[in-house]
């Protein structure tokens, strides 16, 4: 409420509470490989991900799971970007 402060602030303020999951929305195996795929795939701005993933995954590998290697790291889900990081663990990719 601005006016219960002398003199009255002239912003608006809001307050946001953000509530943790009880169970977690994906399954992540390792948090390391999670965290060093995100900052890869977002480190240069409006790169697909072909490029900015290219020392970590092939863009067969990401072809195969399901993603096109042309998109931006913008436009995939958190889902996407689980079963990319759960790939980087697998022998397989």
């Amino acid at each position: 409420r601005p006016g219960a402060f002398t003199p009255p602030p002239q912003v608006d303020s809001s307050i946001v509470r953000l509530v943790p999951h009880a169970v977690p929305p994906v399954l992540i195996n390792n948090r390391e490989n999670f965290a060093r795929l995100v900052q890869a795939a977002f480190a240069h701005r409006r790169k697909t991900l072909r490029n900015n993933l290219k020392g970590l995954l092939a863009a067969e590998a990401i072809a195969t799971l399901g993603v096109e290697p042309e998109r931006r790291a913008e436009t995939l889900t958190l889902a996407e970007f689980a079963a990319l990081a759960n790939a980087l663990g697998s022998a397989a990719f």
